[in-house]
């Protein structure tokens, strides 16, 4: 992906994404997908796709054990308006 990028292959940086989440899916491993939509979102943000970024970035906030756990009942806005605030 990172190769795709240094090339310039948006799409083809997004689509390596897309596999990896299906993969995980597949695995049954989804909760382990978090940079995986951090990725996405940092790639959408860069060509300008904000609000596609955002949703990935929501995405990705709910699945980050850094941003705690995942179960835990709470508002999640200010951990994504940090996640964001940092593709600036």
């Amino acid at each position: 992906m990172v190769e795709a990028l240094q090339r310039g292959a948006v799409a083809e940086a997004v689509s390596i994404l897309r596999k990896a989440l299906q993969s995980l899916e597949a695995e049954g491993l989804e909760p382990l997908s978090g940079e995986v939509y951090e990725g996405l979102a940092r790639i959408h943000w860069a060509v300008g796709d904000k609000a596609t970024a955002r949703q990935l970035a929501a995405r990705a906030v709910g699945y980050r054990a850094d941003f705690g756990p995942v179960l835990e009942p709470t508002d999640r806005r200010a951990d994504l308006e940090a996640m964001i605030a940092g593709f600036e």
